[in-house]
């Protein structure tokens, strides 16, 4: 009797506290189920007897929906031989608890509270029951219940395990009314004054997207919850009214572009998309660092200005690519200007050049001359040479053109036996097209006859 006074003091104050926390989801339910009760410790005579089975009628009361109260009502028999059987009945008074709520498809919820237990022997003991189950929701008042305790025993250390599954009728309490009509009761609608689907819970969803039309910020297009209702139509998160580039997934950080290099530049900006380069150049690299990316310099490898990309290791203005001379600084496409006197020995060693008849065979007087210009060669390795024949029109320009050939080959062919390097020289044939001199006179076709000799920058061979 003990337990008695306690477990009434329980009931009554649950009950009272229960109207002050009550909601809409407050209802009341009637279970019943069948049980498995295993024993721990021997009952009276029945020392042999592990097992019992038994059935369970209950009351429960929901105050909200999380927190509730059970009064159930075990009977079990057992079977104690041939001629004797054991009569158990069992009270609880129990609070339950649902971490995730009451009225979900699968409620899970925790139990705890005050047991009694009689039997037909006249022996009576408390125990307290601790376990856990859950409701499977089977219709709109109808839930299957499945529940696991552990009893612990007040006297004599009788504990037990019980397992049991059954069903529940929920009626009474819940509010069930509809005020926007939407087939969704307002205990369960999230928006109860207006109209909408299941699929949102009750709330409105114009475009049925699954995004109500509150958090919509496309409510008239279907969209999806990760770009807050509007259409993403290519699927990279960004929404089609903030992305650059809606038909190409991209980044958020690229509003939405492709960004094929990973360079920080978006592929519709980047000059380069296919080479990783910096945000200055348009997303196009410069390799040698010195400003110029690599797109528009003549020197990508080689650290140059920032007019030409290229560098001038002579500093003498003209880039090292179009520097014919680029270890030696000068005006003359980049190379030294040749000397007054050096001018005045071309002129003199071209007139001094001369042919025996109308045969490319130098006559002796032409030797000197070659040897002075071998030595200015010799003396400007940075330049390269240009022999022009020119012939008096006195063949054919056919014949003209030829022998001008042969009289230049044969000034290149002495050089070249003397140590000039044979790429250093380059061959020219006029023929007779460019006379200095009057080809009616015997002297203008005299003078008409020569080789021209010119100098020009070409970097040293």
């Amino acid at each position: 009797m003990r337990f008695i006074l306690p477990a009434i003091v329980v009931l009554f104050t649950s009950l009272g506290v229960s109207g002050q926390f009550m909601d809409s989801t407050a209802h009341n339910s009637l279970s019943t189920r069948m049980l498995l009760i295993q024993h721990q410790t021997a009952i009276d005579k029945s020392a042999s007897v592990t097992t019992t089975y038994g059935i369970e009628l209950g009351f429960h009361r929901q105050f909200n929906d999380k927190f509730g109260t059970t009064l159930p009502l075990k009977m079990a028999v057992i079977d104690q031989g041939e001629l004797e059987n054991a009569n158990i009945i069992a009270f609880d008074i129990l609070g339950d608890y649902y971490p995730i709520g009451s009225q979900r498809k699968f409620s899970p919820y925790l139990i705890g509270g005050l047991g009694f237990v009689f039997n037909d022997k006249g022996s009576s003991y408390g125990q307290f029951p601790f376990g856990a189950g859950v409701d499977l929701r089977l219709g709109t008042n109808f839930s299957l219940k499945i529940q696991l305790e552990r009893r612990w025993a007040g006297t004599d250390q009788r504990k037990m395990n019980t397992a049991g599954i059954g069903y529940v009728y929920q009626f009474g309490g819940l509010d069930n009314s509809d005020t926007d009509g939407d087939g969704i009761s307002d205990r369960r609608d999230n928006c109860p004054s207006e109209p909408g689907p299941r699929s949102t819970k009750g709330c409105p969803d114009a475009d049925l997207d699954g995004v109500i039309d509150e958090d919509d910020f496309c409510p008239e297009i279907p969209g999806g919850p990760k770009t807050k209702g509007c259409p993403d139509r290519d699927n990279d998160g960004t929404a089609d009214q903030k992305d650059r580039c809606p038909n190409q997934a991209g980044t958020r950080e690229m509003l939405g572009c492709p960004d094929y290099d990973k360079d920080g530049v978006a592929d519709p900006d980047d000059k380069c998309p296919a080479q990783p380069g910096k945000k200055l150049f348009q997303g196009c690299p410069d390799t040698d660092n010195d400003g110029v990316p690599d797109d528009i310099d003549p020197c990508p490898n080689d650290a140059g200005s920032l007019i030409t990309g290229c560098p001038d290791r002579d500093k003498d203005g003209f880039h090292d690519l179009e520097d014919k001379c680029p270890d030696e600084p000068g005006k003359n496409a980049g190379c030294p200007e040749l000397s007054p006197a050096v001018k005045a020995s071309l002129e003199r060693i071209t007139n001094k050049v001369s042919f025996v008849g109308r045969s490319h065979q130098m006559t002796d007087n032409s030797y000197p001359a070659l040897d002075d210009l071998l030595n200015i060669l010799t003396d400007n390795p940075a330049y390269h040479l240009i022999i022009e024949g020119h012939t008096a029109n006195d063949g054919t320009e056919e014949n003209n053109q030829r022998l001008g050939q042969l009289q230049a080959l044969s000034c290149r062919s002495y050089l070249v036996s003397k140590g000039i390097a044979p790429e250093r020289i380059k061959v020219i044939s006029r023929g007779a097209t460019r006379p200095r001199a009057d080809e009616n006179t015997s002297v203008g076709k005299e003078l008409n006859r020569r080789m021209e000799f010119l100098l020009v920058p070409g970097g040293r061979g």
